[in-house]
């Protein structure tokens, strides 16, 4: 079963092992978001499925997570390595998700228009935007998601306002 057309899937967490015998798995968050927006969560998304929480909660190193019809270890160890993700729709729009700057025109503080932000990438330490070059003789340009580079964003007219990285 894969999601709706309409569901915009991005990835939260690795689920990293198993606990304990009834089919509980442990995530690695992979976003600093705040634990309390999904607290409530219904379903989740791995490998486009999607799957009814059980129970979610907090651990010092993560969270514990418990889908229904999950109920052995043996289940279990196959989501291991696989990667959770939520709806877009499901985080409140009030909080800043890089996700939802796809699509998004990428200007220069001197206004020039570099491209638009085609992905994502997930280093770790911080997104990168990868925005499409406007010139199409010129590569991606990669953007680090950090307050020395991200100078404005405006969502209602999609667009965001970078320091030029040196490199480029």
């Amino acid at each position: 079963m894969s999601p709706p057309p309409n569901i915009n899937l991005f990835p939260i967490a690795l689920i990293n092992n198993t606990h304990g015998l009834k089919g509980y798995v442990k995530l690695t968050f992979n976003k600093n978001l705040d634990f309390s927006l999904i607290t409530n969560l219904k379903i989740v998304y791995i490998n486009n499925l999607s799957y009814t929480v059980e129970l979610l909660t907090k651990t010092p190193k993560g969270a514990l997570l418990k889908i229904y019809g999950i109920n052995s270890v043996e289940s279990a160890v196959l989501l291991k390595g696989k990667t959770l993700c939520l709806g877009l729709e499901t985080i409140p729009e009030t909080e800043m998700l890089s996700e939802r700057l796809l699509g998004f025109k990428v200007y220069d503080s001197q206004d020039q228009f570099l491209g638009t932000v085609e992905d994502i990438i997930y280093t770790g330490a911080n997104d990168v935007l990868a925005v499409r070059a406007s010139n199409p003789d010129k590569d991606e340009l990669l953007i680090p998601l950090i307050d020395e580079y991200l100078l404005k964003t405006d969502c209602a007219k999609q667009l965001i306002v970078v320091k030029k990285p040196e490199y480029a």
